[in-house]
């Protein structure tokens, strides 16, 4: 909880949420691997990493600039 509390603390105050993108990047790589690009979509990302489905746009401008 205290964790989450911190996360959105940070986000409250402008700061990049960078545990956000460290886990769509990491989840990301792990889906892809196995997967392959087409394999995987947004939805499946964001829900392996815990993060909104807005996040990748957010973080990456979309899908392909995540996998870049």
């Amino acid at each position: 909880m205290a964790a989450h509390a911190t996360r959105a603390a940070h986000t409250l105050a402008g700061e990049p949420d960078r545990e956000t993108h460290e886990r769509l990047v990491e989840e990301a790589r792990k889906l892809f691997a196995a997967q392959g690009y087409r394999g995987v979509t947004v939805r499946e990302i964001c829900a392996a990493a815990h993060a909104n489905v807005a996040a990748i746009n957010y973080h990456f401008g979309g899908k392909q600039g995540l996998y870049r």
